[in-house]
């Protein structure tokens, strides 16, 4: 987390996919590291506002991150 902020770091993709999200052509992905303490908090923001999409997602943990 940065400061108060529920979310430390978020990228966003457009893009189309066949292998992850079987029948969908175009879909918009985001990336969201946060604490796990924080993904119910998350979750339930979300909820209202992504339902009627029916939005999927995954929860995975990062094991290493770096730069090069």
């Amino acid at each position: 987390m940065v400061g108060q902020h529920l979310i430390g770091e978020v990228s966003y993709k457009p893009g189309d996919t066949i292998a992850s999200v079987e029948g969908y052509r175009a879909f918009y992905q985001f990336e969201v590291l946060l604490f796990f303490k924080d993904i119910e908090k998350l979750k339930d923001i979300l909820k209202p506002i992504c339902q009627p999409t029916k939005l999927k997602y995954w929860i995975t943990a990062v094991l290493q991150s770096g730069h090069f």
